[in-house]
């Protein structure tokens, strides 16, 4: 049953960033009918606000001169490009692109920006690059410290390397531009950029760009980087799929698969009926009522975090695991100990309400039981070890613990 999973990570994607020195929205026409020609046509521009629009050149237009100082986004089906607008001009474009094809010839169509630097490569290896620095992206970039699959040095940076020695990188293209920048690739495709052959292309290439660089030591970290990139077979409990796929939505397709690797080091909690005890408390009815008082609560507190729960069904589980994996922080006792009450009260709720149990109140909160059949089971136990911690929202999944019950009835 552990190796049932289905789930798979979302396949890795391209990341382009260009920072250009001018832009009118007259500037950004080529790149619209770019993207109209590979079938990609704008039909929405999301303004500073965050309103959508219907695109249309008017439209946008307008989006453009009010969103100075801000970001505003091209919208293409699945496709967003973001705009950010500085006040004192110029373009930040950045968007995440799924077609090598697409990648592969957008570069030049940027050119009238007269560009200050850009790249585009794999945006799984990109996260990595970027948590040892990017001095190489930006307004001003600084310093190359990362070659990526497509390379755009503006005039100013060209000749703060030297124009002669940028002009002769080992590169698979290389074009020289009217505006005086360079813009070059590593290799044929981006898909292929995190190849070896691509790593030996890319370490030889910053070897000649920068003094003082070691070219075994460099092929060594873009080799070692790739292998933290190395596809992750999940292992875990096939319950856990719809949990894993809500907790891969909320973070980007570079890190899913370090995910992957965390959730398959947990080992799930085991799920096992409580003691049958009888009710010891004077009103039980009471009891009962202050239980579905901490349910209702748990629903108002995160009903606009978590819309999908407030009807009590198994079905809205894997968001709430996915909520407390994303969410979890430390807590003094009385929030902890509030929490545990919501969460242990709409477990509790909800098999009462979905699978025919009944409360069983007891003075000792976590030994409150909702017996289903002849097997008595501990909401306020289970929503105790839930909260524990980060990694606890999965080895005590509520998820896993509800269809565990369900399968015993």
């Amino acid at each position: 049953m552990a190796n049932e999973s289905t789930f798979r990570a979302s396949p890795d994607r391209y990341l382009l960033e260009v920072y250009g020195s001018r832009c009118e929205a007259g500037d950004l026409q080529p790149l619209v009918a770019f993207l109209a020609a590979h079938g990609r046509a704008p039909d929405r521009v999301i303004l500073k606000t965050g309103r959508a629009v219907q695109f249309t050149a008017e439209a946008f237009a307008k989006a453009f001169a009010e969103g100075k100082g801000a970001r505003i986004t091209l919208v293409a089906g699945s496709l967003q490009i973001n705009l950010t607008l500085p006040r004192a001009g110029g373009v930040a474009i950045s968007s995440y692109l799924a077609d090598a094809a697409l990648v592969a010839s957008i570069g030049p169509v940027l050119a009238p920006l007269e560009v200050l630097s850009g790249r585009c490569h794999s945006a799984a290896d990109e996260v990595r690059a970027r948590a040892a620095s990017a001095g190489d992206i930006g307004w001003e970039p600084t310093r190359i410290d990362n070659v990526y699959w497509l390379n755009w040095y503006g005039r100013a940076f060209v000749e703060r390397i030297g124009r002669d020695r940028v002009l002769a990188t080992p590169a698979t293209t290389l074009v020289e531009l009217a505006d005086g920048s360079v813009l070059w690739t590593s290799s044929p495709s981006p898909a292929d950029a995190l190849t070896d052959a691509s790593r030996i292309a890319q370490a030889k290439a910053r070897c000649h760009l920068v003094d003082g660089v070691d070219y075994a030591s460099e092929l060594e970290k873009l080799r070692a980087r790739s292998r933290t990139l190395e596809p992750v077979t999940p292992s875990w409990h096939a319950h856990l799929d719809e949990v894993m796929a809500r907790m891969a939505n909320d973070v980007p397709p570079p890190v899913q698969s370090d995910l992957v690797g965390q959730v398959n080091a947990l080992e799930l909690s085991p799920v096992a009926p409580g003691p049958v005890r009888d009710a010891d408390i004077d009103d039980p009815e009471a009891a009962v009522e202050a239980y579905e008082h901490a349910a209702e609560h748990l629903v108002a507190l995160l009903h606009d975090k978590v819309p999908a729960i407030g009807n009590f069904t198994p079905a809205e589980l894997p968001a709430l695991d996915a909520y407390f994996w994303h969410h979890h922080r430390a807590l003094n006792t009385d929030q902890l100990e509030s929490l545990i009450g919501a969460v242990g009260g709409y477990l509790g709720e909800l098999l009462v309400r979905r699978l025919g149990g009944h409360w069983v109140p007891r003075r000792h909160r976590d030994e409150a039981a909702v017996v289903i059949g002849d097997r008595p089971w501990l909401p306020f136990a289970r929503a105790r070890a839930y909260l524990a911690s980060r990694e606890a929202a999965v080895q005590a999944s509520l998820t896993h613990y509800v269809r565990e019950i369900e399968r015993m009835r």
